[in-house]
């Protein structure tokens, strides 16, 4: 009992002071990948990445990077929204990025550009972000199509079949395969047999 309300003291108390935080305009440095952003902030260039937000890796990603990137380099306005004091040990900092007063987390979820994740320091996004995701799922759009991909933070309660679809897609094609094999060395044997025979 004393550990629920330790806990829920906890967490109004960063609650209060995650509110507290303002969005604060920024000038884009540069940005390679989404990994790789760079922003400066009075006069101070700090590497930052999506605090709420992860891509899985696959065939998508030049063309992730390449959207989010270019996004970033046309948009008149860019603002953050960070605890300065969170580093993770790349020493970047965790932020939610808005890009001309729309948050590009979303934008990026509703994309199937990647997924909600690591809701740490902000966390009163988190329902609305998951609503995004769970539509993208069901639309089967961006990561959506790896094989084995799974969520790692919210729970939309979507059976995300792209396993079963790649076994049988692998079965199918090694049983053509087979049947191409048992072909070939079907007409090798009644080759050689119609060669035998003319001896």
């Amino acid at each position: 009992m004393k550990k629920s309300i330790v806990l829920l003291i906890i967490v109004f108390a960063f609650n209060m002071k995650v509110n507290a935080l303002e969005r604060k305009e920024v000038e884009l440095v540069n940005c390679t990948s989404l990994s790789n952003i760079w922003v400066k902030e009075n006069n101070e260039i700090k590497r930052i990445y999506l605090s709420s937000f992860e891509s899985a890796s696959g065939k998508l990603d030049g063309e992730i990077n390449s959207y989010f990137c270019n996004t970033l380099k046309e948009t008149e306005k860019l603002e953050i929204v960070s605890d300065n004091s969170i580093h993770d040990k790349y020493n970047r900092d965790p932020v939610y990025l808005y890009v001309n007063g729309k948050s590009m987390e979303e934008d990026l979820i509703k994309r199937g550009y990647g997924q909600v994740s690591n809701i740490i320091q902000i966390s009163e996004t988190s329902a609305h972000l998951c609503t995004i995701q769970k539509q993208a799922i069901k639309e089967s759009i961006g990561i959506w199509n790896y094989p084995n991909i799974k969520e790692t933070y919210c729970d939309s309660g979507i059976n995300i079949n792209n396993e079963i679809k790649n076994l049988e897609i692998e079965k199918n094609s090694f049983d053509n395969n087979y049947i191409k094999y048992i072909s070939l060395i079907e007409s090798g044997i009644l080759l050689l047999l119609v060669l035998m025979k003319r001896e």
